[in-house]
């Protein structure tokens, strides 16, 4: 089974420390465990997870499953590739489609196996729990900032958790 590794570090501060390096080890350790052939590992660096647009070796994973360039996926863990549950739903869709398995280490899931498959859909709605949980503690903490006088930083706009622009949110 021929498959590609994805890592991803939401920081370019991230990306100068081991994080990447350690994903890289455990996706090659992973698959000389499995006897999966690792074509190679794609990266996107120093990203957001916040939705599949805008990072680049997510959409080039797109389309290697799209055209079944590969037999499977390996993450090193789910929240790497998703944060938006609605994403990773309609990549397990066009996985399932294309007979490409999805392999996450940390929460041992591969979407071959029916339950497998549940658990995936499962974790990706707890990693965007996780990315909305941050942002609610990051808007709520540069209010607190800017009520005490101490924001250093301009305000930006983000949104909040129905999508509303939120002055001074997380974007």
């Amino acid at each position: 089974m021929a498959v590609i590794g994805y890592v991803r570090v939401s920081t370019q501060e991230q990306t100068e420390g081991v994080s990447l390096d350690a994903q890289r080890q455990k996706i090659k350790s992973y698959c000389g465990l499995h006897q999966l052939e690792l074509k190679r590992i794609i990266a996107d660096e120093g990203l957001s997870a916040k939705n599949m647009r805008g990072r680049p070796s997510a959409q080039e994973l797109l389309a290697l499953i799209e055209r079944r360039a590969v037999d499977g996926l390996v993450m090193y863990k789910l929240d790497r590739l998703f944060r938006n549950t609605k994403d990773a739903i309609t990549v397990a869709e066009l996985c399932q489609k294309k007979g490409v398995a999805l392999h996450s280490i940390s929460e041992k899931i591969n979407t071959e196996t029916a339950f497998g498959e549940f658990f995936f859909t499962l974790m990706a709605a707890l990693a965007q729990l996780e990315r909305k949980q941050v942002s609610e503690r990051t808007l709520g903490s540069l209010q607190y900032k800017r009520l005490k006088g101490e924001m250093s930083l301009p305000p930006f706009v983000g949104q909040n958790s129905t999508g509303n622009k939120v002055p001074g949110g997380p974007g």
